[in-house]
């Protein structure tokens, strides 16, 4: 048995199976290609911030293993809400209270807020309207984000640096 087909169960219907594997792959792609990357941006750059992408390394995990234990409704709400919620918060500390989001951290967080339909299956209506009215809340939040995570940075890097081309 391979990662991504951790928690399918025969007796389960095949959307919900398609489901459970997206949610494992998403969780895959979110270590290897968005937490590790930031663990070690964040090492280089902001190492106050390193234990922000590091939680979503364990969440991620976790949420494998809630699969593992059939706990795939809360698996996939956590990786619905996990990568929004860190990027607010990642994108709070970077910006100065009561100046604009950073774009590169409000383009990624609306990037994330998709993630949604992929593990929640148009069938779960009452589940999708739930997920999807809490992830408008994290979009339209992102200001109050912004002005509750605060802490001292040298954040040149993101304004004139390499990070800057890239955010």
């Amino acid at each position: 048995m391979s990662i991504i087909n951790i928690g399918k169960d025969d007796n389960y219907p095949e959307y919900l199976n398609r489901k459970i594997e997206l949610c494992n792959q998403v969780a895959l792609v979110l270590i290897f290609l968005v937490a590790i990357p930031f663990v070690i941006i964040s090492y280089i750059y902001f190492k106050p911030l390193t234990s922000i992408p590091s939680l979503g390394v364990g969440i991620c995990i976790a949420s494998i293993i809630f699969n593992y234990f059939k706990w795939h409704t809360l698996a996939r709400i956590i990786i619905c809400f996990l990568p929004i919620t860190l990027a607010n918060i990642y994108g709070g500390y970077l910006a100065n209270a009561n100046e604009p989001v950073l774009p590169g951290f409000a383009m990624i967080a609306l990037s994330f807020s998709f993630v949604i339909f992929l593990v929640i299956d148009i069938r779960e209506k009452i589940l999708l309207v739930v997920a999807g009215t809490f992830m408008l809340f994290f979009i339209l939040s992102m200001d109050w984000f912004n002005n509750q995570f605060e802490i001292t940075l040298a954040t040149e890097v993101i304004e004139t640096g390499y990070l800057a081309k890239v955010t």
